[in-house]
């Protein structure tokens, strides 16, 4: 079963102002929590990595919208670098 992280990236670009749906690999979904700082695939074809905070995870992927392939590495920083109480929907 496929676990999707919705993450806020950090660009200045304004498009990229919302929510994108990443995949949570199977070796990553005890680590990858709410408020998280990690590093995710931009760009076309994925090729740039680029820093996201984790905003929620195990929703549904947002309609219409294809899952980007995956959380590449392990969050950055530990714990978490936003309190879960205040991210979220």
């Amino acid at each position: 079963m496929t676990v999707v992280a919705q993450v806020l990236v950090e660009s200045p670009i304004p498009r990229l102002d919302r929510l994108l749906d990443y995949e949570v690999p199977d070796d990553l979904r005890g680590a990858v929590v709410v408020g998280g700082r990690v590093s995710v695939p931009l760009g076309r074809g994925g090729t740039r990595l680029v820093n996201g905070y984790v905003v929620n995870i195990g929703g549904t992927p947002t309609p219409g919208v294809t899952i980007a392939p995956r959380i590449k590495d392990k969050p950055i920083a530990k714990p978490p670098a936003l309190d879960p109480k205040t991210v979220g929907p």
